[in-house]
């Protein structure tokens, strides 16, 4: 990398970015920033899997959002992909748990996918 914009040229051999930082949100008050690492095996520590034929989320489930507590429930927002969707276009799903591991996804009704809103 070098530094070019007026200033004195600096060449670094390596750069590490770190994207999870408190300056990368607009909005903190009332948010808390924790980095959990992982301790798993691959599939077997999947948390949401890809929805049914016709869902939208059929083809790729991919954290990418965001997970809050409500009440006595966690909400996630993640990034889903169906099976008839073009190799780029991705869409915010939704499901909710009780415990963390067991999600469920409602049918909110919301938005039309394949024909009906019966999706989440």
């Amino acid at each position: 990398m070098i530094i070019q914009n007026g200033g004195s040229s600096e060449s670094l051999d390596e750069i590490v970015l770190f994207p999870f930082d408190d300056h990368s949100i607009p909005f903190q008050h009332g948010v808390r920033l924790q980095l959990i690492s992982c301790s798993g095996g691959g599939g077997k520590n999947i948390v949401v899997r890809r929805g049914p034929p016709g869902a939208p989320d059929s083809k790729h489930v991919c954290f990418y959002g965001t997970v809050q507590r409500v009440g006595d429930e966690l909400w996630m927002w993640y990034l889903g992909q169906g099976d008839k969707d073009n190799r780029w276009h991705q869409r915010v799903c939704f499901a909710k748990s009780k415990d963390g591991y067991h999600w469920e996804k409602p049918s909110l009704g919301l938005v039309e996918y394949n024909g009906n809103k019966n999706n989440n």
